[in-house]
This record gives structure tokens, C-alpha cells and sequence, in this order.
């Protein structure tokens, strides 16, 4: 006859399983957060320029908008 194992081993090397597992997400996520607080200025940086461009690009549109509607002087001084 086989001998059954007693339940205290199965729950011991369950838990150690379970807090092996536990310890390498931990690991995964301070690695996660200390690339994220490296990248934190980097990434305001680029929302910076990013508004900066729409920006530049919305008055770039007026201007050519304007000078869309302004007639030319060759137009106005033809006879």
C-alpha cells in the first residue's frame, strides 16, 4: 500500500510555491516603477513639444487661412 503524505507537507510547499511567485511579481513591478520614474520627465518633456507642435500648427492654419481670403494686389491692379 502507497502511504499518503500528510497534508501539512502539500500545504507548506503550496504556500512556499504561492510566495515564490508572490516575490517575483514584487520584483517585476519595483523594476516596472523605477523605469517609469526614470521615463516620468522624459515623457512630460514630450506632452510639452506635442503641445507646442499643435500649437504651431493651429496658427500656422490661421495664417494660411488668412492669406487665403485677402485678395492679391496683382488681382486687385488688373485692368
Amino acid at each position: 500500500m502507497r502511504r499518503r503524505r500528510s497534508v501539512s507537507y502539500k500545504f507548506e510547499k503550496n504556500i512556499s510555491a504561492q510566495k515564490a511567485k508572490l516575490e517575483a511579481l514584487l520584483a517585476e513591478l519595483n523594476a516596472l516603477l523605477a523605469f517609469l520614474s526614470k521615463a516620468r520627465p522624459k515623457m512630460a518633456l514630450l506632452r510639452k513639444r506635442i503641445r507646442q507642435l499643435d500649437a504651431e500648427a493651429a496658427n500656422l492654419n490661421d495664417l494660411a487661412s488668412y492669406k487665403a481670403d485677402q485678395p492679391s494686389l496683382s488681382r486687385i491692379y488688373t485692368a
